[in-house]
């Protein structure tokens, strides 16, 4: 899924930066990345999709960041302490979002909004945000 929504991003000409502990993975993306921008430029000329970092835990932020959309396995520990080292490395502005289901934001990180993207992107324009218990309402309201 953070693969999909990255690209997605990534061909509207944002900057991605994909973390993980895994330095094949980030290889691979880096090749599809390099292979999307070649597209563009095959198509129309353009070099359309954004800058794209992928970096290895442990890592230190390479810009600031808007948004961290975190997409891993649905495991509770894991993602709490995946958001808890996000949350040390981004500002209070940056929002976290998880793509979790089966997990409630809250019981993850008290700044963490829930986000589901409807597929295809590409054709879909909507996108549910959830906050629980009155975390992240605001930050909902501004995103409107």
């Amino acid at each position: 899924m953070a693969e999909n929504i990255g690209f997605f991003f990534l061909a509207k000409g944002l900057s991605v930066s994909w973390a993980s502990p895994s330095k094949e993975r980030l290889e691979r993306l880096a090749k599809k990345a390099e292979r999307l921008r070649r597209r563009f430029q095959r198509v129309d000329g353009t070099e359309k999709p954004g800058g794209a970092d992928f970096l290895q835990f442990p890592f230190k932020p390479q810009s600031a960041y808007q948004l961290c959309i975190e997409a891993s396995h649905e495991d509770l520990a894991h993602k709490r302490k995946l958001l808890g080292h996000l949350d040390e490395l981004v500002g209070d502005s940056t929002l976290l979002v998880t793509t979790s289901s089966s997990i409630l934001p809250e019981k993850i990180h008290p700044r963490c909004l829930g986000c589901h993207f409807f597929y295809p992107l590409e054709l879909s324009p909507a996108v549910e945000l959830i906050s629980g218990a009155g975390h992240g309402r605001e930050k909902i309201n501004n995103l409107a």
